[in-house]
C-alpha cells in the first residue's frame, strides 16, 4: 500500500503550488481527483483544496485523510457563518483527520471549531518564480480579482496620482510579474467580499510574494494577514494616509519558501 499521497484538481493554480509541487518535492504521487476511483489504497492521502463531489470517494481511499483546505469555500449555508461553524460543516462533510490552516488566525478558529483534531499551522509559500525587484520610487501594484477592490478602485487610483505614483493591477490568474519595480503592494478585500471565512482563514500567498519580491504591503486590517505578517500597513479608513505610510514601510523579507514547506510536511508526515 501506498503510504503517502496527495490528490486535488490539478488545474487549479493552488493546487499545482501546495499538491502537486509538493508532492515533486516530497518524492510521493499526487492523484487527479477525478481518477482517485482507479487507485488502491493509501496509508495517508492529503487533501488540496475542493473535494467537489468525491468527499465519500476520498475518505475510502485512504486510512488518514488530512485536508489542506486552502480557500476551499463552497457555497452552503455556512459559507458567510462564523468560521468555526464552517469548519464543523467542513469535518461533517470530509470527515478528515487532520487539517491544515494557512495563518495562526485560521489555526485559532480550526481548534475553536475542532478541539479534538490536529490543526497544523502551515503558511502558503510563495512562488518560487518571483525575484527581488523592490524599486523604493516605483508604482504600486495590486494582484488579483478586480472585484475584491472595485468597491473603492477610483478613490485608490485618486490617492496614487496625488501621491505621484501610479496604480498597476495585475490580474493575471499566475506569476504576477508587475511585482518587478514596484514600490508597494496593496492587499486589499473589500466589501462584499469581506466575509468572516476571508477575514480569519483566507490563505496569504499574496504577503509571501510581496516578501519573495522584497516589497512593503498596505493590506486590509483582517486576523489572516496580520496574525502572520504583523509588520504590514494596516488600511484604517484613508487610502492616501495607508498608501503614503505604505511607500515609507519596510519592505516585507523572508517569504515561506516551497523548500520550507515541504520540510513542515516532512514534519506532519513524519517522512
Amino acid at each position: 500500500m501506498q503510504e503517502v499521497a496527495f490528490t486535488g484538481m490539478p488545474n487549479m493554480g493552488g493546487v499545482q503550488m501546495r499538491g502537486v509541487a509538493v508532492a515533486r518535492a516530497l518524492g510521493v504521487p499526487f492523484y487527479d481527483l477525478r481518477d482517485l476511483s482507479r487507485i488502491d489504497k493509501v496509508g495517508t492521502l492529503i487533501l488540496v483544496k475542493y473535494h467537489a463531489r468525491y468527499a465519500q470517494l476520498i475518505r475510502q481511499k485512504c486510512d488518514c485523510l488530512i485536508y489542506d483546505p486552502l480557500d476551499s469555500w463552497p457555497r452552503t449555508r455556512y459559507h458567510d457563518a462564523h468560521p468555526s461553524a464552517f469548519w464543523s460543516w467542513t469535518q461533517r462533510e470530509l470527515n478528515f483527520d487532520e487539517i491544515i490552516a494557512t495563518s495562526p488566525a485560521c489555526a485559532e478558529m480550526m481548534r475553536e471549531a475542532l478541539p479534538s483534531l490536529p490543526v497544523h499551522l502551515a503558511p502558503h509559500h510563495a512562488d518560487p518564480a518571483i525575484t527581488p525587484g523592490y524599486n523604493a520610487s516605483g508604482h504600486v501594484v495590486y494582484t488579483g480579482a478586480v472585484r475584491y477592490i472595485s468597491a473603492e478602485k477610483r478613490a485608490i487610483h485618486a490617492s496614487c496620482r496625488k501621491l505621484g505614483r501610479k496604480l498597476v493591477i495585475e490580474a493575471a490568474k499566475y506569476t504576477p510579474s508587475k511585482l518587478q519595480g514596484a514600490g508597494l503592494m496593496l492587499h486589499i478585500r473589500l466589501k462584499p467580499h469581506d466575509t468572516h471565512l476571508n477575514r480569519c482563514c483566507k490563505p496569504q500567498i499574496k504577503l509571501e510574494n510581496a516578501a519573495a519580491a522584497g516589497l512593503p504591503v498596505v493590506a486590509s486590517d483582517h486576523p489572516c494577514a496580520t496574525s502572520l505578517r504583523p509588520e504590514v500597513v494596516r488600511h484604517a479608513g484613508s487610502w492616501e494616509q495607508s498608501i503614503h505610510d505604505g511607500l515609507a514601510a519596510e519592505p516585507l523579507r523572508n517569504p515561506v519558501t516551497l523548500k520550507e514547506h515541504v520540510e513542515r510536511l516532512r514534519k506532519i508526515l513524519d517522512l
